[in-house]
């Protein structure tokens, strides 16, 4: 489905963009309520993707850009520093039982390897994410990186 302006509303300037607060909504049901300058994402803002994910932070040139937190469509979480719409550098994960995971990231990228199952942190992830399969509707495929909602069989993240 392509993603057409279905609403725009806010402060335009003299070539009719936005440019400051305003609140676009899409056709395929995602929407961004923040800061504009000359039409495009720039400060503060909340973008709710169609998936139920939600951002909440800093954008600059119409992507993520700055301090800024992740909210995905289970219920876990990721804070960290965004560059050009990219996870980068020190970054929180924080799981539905309350306990969190840390990581660096660059440009999106997790510097550190953690494809070996040998790896004591990706160990403590899988384990946690065994566990609560059976507490949540959630399929976890740890050999693609994927995870999968069972009520819906969506596509919820890939790590």
């Amino acid at each position: 489905m392509s993603k057409k302006i279905i609403l725009k509303l806010g402060i335009k300037n003299m070539s009719g963009k936005l440019s400051g607060l305003g609140l676009v909504k899409y056709s395929n049901g995602e929407s961004y309520i923040g800061l504009y300058k000359n039409g495009r994402r720039e400060g503060k803002g909340i973008y709710k993707y169609s998936d139920g994910s939600k951002y909440y932070g800093e954008w600059k040139n119409g992507k993520q850009h700055g301090v800024g937190k992740m909210i995905y469509s289970s219920g876990e979480f990721i804070k960290c520093n965004w560059i050009e719409g990219k996870e980068h550098g020190t970054a929180e994960y924080h799981f539905l039982d309350g306990s969190k995971a840390i990581s660096v990231w660059s440009y999106g990228e997790i510097i550190e390897n953690h494809d070996s199952s040998y790896d004591p942190w990706m160990l403590r992830i899988k384990k946690r994410f065994r566990k609560k399969t059976t507490l949540k509707n959630i399929i976890y495929n740890f050999d693609n990186g994927e995870f999968f909602s069972k009520k819906t069989s969506k596509y919820i993240r890939k790590y």
